[in-house]
């Protein structure tokens, strides 16, 4: 996409040119015509060409190039995505015990494959995959059952490819780990911790993986974004989860007082998108420029409420639940009236800058703590 003159100098400068589009609106695009009567759908990611994957009583839906499929196979799944590419990812839960666990597949031309273990016994978990196919999420070499009858694996984040995966380990001192997002240059984030979900926010690149020293506990990375910027969610206690976003190496918490606002993407604009409240008071909002906007606002179209948003691609597309006039619910495009303009991309040398000022900036903190 090519820049605004003024943007691309603002930009350039550092400077944010987003408020320039704060008032962009957006059409909603009703999915519904497409599942009549399944109450089960739920549409869950979008990649540029608009594509969506997500699920509903028919199984794993996918809408392609203007064609609807299923699989119905698998039902339940998490975590489903669809890469700029069409590969579809999704995890599937299986059966064991008096629970079930879950295992990762793709599906590349409509054809569904499970993606490899690290040992027979294994489990993995699929988050993420970037333009070039490269996915990751997390593998665990076996799995534990505890006396409720609840099973899981100690996943280690891991980078999935032909062969069997490519474990990258954790942080020092924690037992795992799980990689949530990748970029366009194979910047990886993640979560390291000892509990079931979240702990130690890590960036790896170059072969290392870094801790982000974002300086919250239970924190989860949900994306990083081609210019290096990284947005994620942490622990507020009583208030519930608020959210973050590092650039540069510096970190800025937001959220509403005393309600939950997690963010849920980020695209290549640096545009931040997530969710707030609870049922059945919940809604969604848009974050750019500094400035957190509820998509209520922002509708062409009278009487709609957006009560929660999935995924984000660098059009400004949102696929989001909305409540329709009539009280029903269903899930839509979100379509703005101008797509936004793409943040310049860091040159390699940028990104070692950047990963060296993360190092920085943690010596600081640390000498900051024992002051």
């Amino acid at each position: 996409m090519t820049m605004k003159p003024l943007c691309a100098l603002l930009l350039g400068l550092g400077l944010s040119c987003a408020n320039a589009q704060a008032g962009s609106r957006y059409t909603i695009n009703d999915l519904s015509f497409l599942t009549p009567g399944d109450r089960f759908v739920r549409w869950e990611g979008i990649n540029e060409a608009g594509d969506l994957v997500g699920q509903g009583g028919a199984g794993v839906l996918t809408y392609i190039g203007g064609t609807l499929a299923a699989d119905a196979s698998y039902g339940g799944v998490e975590q489903a995505t669809i890469g700029n590419n069409g590969t579809v990812l999704f995890n599937a839960p299986e059966p064991m015990a008096a629970s079930y666990v879950y295992k990762a597949y793709t599906i590349k031309n409509g054809v569904t494959t499970q993606l490899p273990l690290t040992s027979p016994d294994g489990l993995n978990y699929v988050t993420a995959i970037n333009n070039a196919g490269v996915t990751v999420g997390g593998a665990a070499d076996g799995v534990h059952c505890g006396e409720s009858g609840s099973c899981d694996g100690t996943h280690r984040a891991a980078i999935f490819g032909a062969g069997a995966p490519t474990v990258l380990g954790t942080l020092p001192g924690h037992a795992e780990s799980m990689a949530t997002a990748i970029n366009n240059r194979g910047a990886i984030v993640g979560w390291s911790g000892n509990s079931a979900w979240g702990g130690a926010s890590f960036i790896y690149q170059n072969g290392t993986m870094r801790n982000l020293n974002v300086g919250t506990e239970s924190t989860v990375p949900v994306a990083i974004n081609d210019a290096g910027q990284i947005a994620g969610t942490y622990w507020r206690g009583v208030e519930g989860y608020g959210s973050w976003v590092m650039r540069n190496g510096a970190v800025e918490y937001f959220g509403l007082d005393h309600e939950h606002t997690s963010v849920v993407d980020l695209n290549n604009a640096g545009q931040l998108i997530g969710n707030s409240g609870a049922i059945p008071s919940e809604r969604a909002w848009i974050r750019e420029g500094g400035q957190l906007t509820m998509l209520d606002e922002l509708l062409h179209d009278d009487g709609w409420s957006v009560l929660q948003v999935y995924a984000l691609n660098d059009k400004g597309q949102i696929v989001a639940q909305v409540r329709r006039p009539d009280g029903q619910q269903v899930f839509a495009v979100l379509t703005p009236d101008e797509p936004p303009v793409l943040l310049p991309v860091p040159e390699p040398g940028s990104y070692a800058m950047l990963a060296a000022g993360l190092g920085v900036m943690a010596v600081w903190r640390r000498r900051r703590a024992t002051a």
